[in-house]
């Protein structure tokens, strides 16, 4: 049973480390090469996220450039565009950067020891960010069940925790809104899967019956 309950929570990782990627940079040659390879696009094909055409048959350097174009159109400007920060998108926080949210979503990284990259210029509560904590709780459930199940049940019930007061707060919304402001398929798809995933965890972490999800704001 451990040994099962450890191969969810790392595939539940690996799926974190994806959809971190895909948000918290622009593309980069790694992501493109893993998403194209044969065994990953069978799994998209399964679970219905279809990447458009074109990300298949686009040399990478075209590839590369367009989407790192989009990302900049949508994520960071100079015009309107959307702010993948939940102190920006959560209704009763500042609207701004460093808000409330952010300064939770840093104390949550330090209790876990976790340090943004060296080149990060942003702050702590991007989507990007966001997704990597649940990544790193994740991986370190899948270590825990093998050597203490106590401790991977913590890190289940902080799992939890964190998609109540902080993911599921704003994500889903954000990720709707990317869905029809993006022209291209791949961040559509995405933005799609990773609405879908979040809420998927929230019921798999058993939820409380009647439990809803919470709402932003």
């Amino acid at each position: 049973m451990s040994e099962e309950r450890a191969e969810t929570a790392q595939a539940r990782a690996n799926a974190y480390a994806l959809l971190a990627a895909v948000f918290m940079s622009e593309p980069r040659r790694e992501l493109i090469e893993a998403l194209r390879s044969e065994q990953m696009k069978q799994a998209m094909d399964q679970m219905g996220v279809r990447l458009g055409s074109r990300f298949y048959t686009m040399s990478e350097h075209r590839l590369l450039e367009t989407l790192a174009v989009e990302y900049t159109r949508l994520f960071l400007g100079p015009g309107p565009h959307l702010s993948p920060h939940e102190s920006v998108q959560v209704q009763g926080d500042t609207g701004l950067h460093w808000g409330e949210s952010t300064v939770r979503v840093e104390r949550e990284m330090t209790e876990l020891g976790l340090q943004l990259p060296p080149d990060w210029r942003g702050v702590p509560d991007h989507l990007g960010v966001e997704l990597e904590v649940m990544r790193s709780l994740t991986q370190r459930e899948a270590g825990a069940w093998s050597r203490d199940p106590a401790e991977a049940e913590s890190l289940v019930e902080r799992q939890r925790r964190f998609l109540a007061e902080h993911l599921l707060r704003w994500a889903p919304d954000f990720c709707e809104k990317v869905s029809l402001a993006t022209r291209q398929p791949f961040y559509r798809a995405m933005a799609r899967l990773t609405r879908s995933y979040l809420l998927d965890e929230w019921e798999a972490l058993s939820a409380p019956e009647g439990s809803d999800v919470p709402l932003q704001g």
